[in-house]
């Protein structure tokens, strides 16, 4: 768990956080899931990464300057996206 672990982000965290599944369902998803790039900051601050757990979509980031301050960033995002209030 990245939360145990930090700087340890896993295809199973990445999963979970953009589709709410810790694995692929037996019969798969019933959308495509998709990965989209966010290029405005908003207020919001566009430097995490955000998921749509229903589209099963995440969208990345693109407001870096290096790979540190995406990676560091991406790893914050998914370790404190707790997923439905579960830890």
């Amino acid at each position: 768990s990245p939360l145990e672990n930090p700087g340890v982000i896993t295809l199973e965290d990445i999963l979970f956080f953009a589709t709410g599944c810790r694995e692929i369902p037996p019969i798969g998803f019933e959308v495509k899931p998709s990965v989209d790039f966010q290029h405005s900051c908003g207020a919001e601050g566009g430097r995490f990464p955000k998921a749509n757990t229903c589209a099963c979509s995440i969208q990345l980031p693109v407001a870096h300057n290096t790979f540190t301050q995406f990676k560091d960033n991406m790893e914050f995002g998914i370790a404190n996206g707790g997923g439905f209030g579960m830890p």
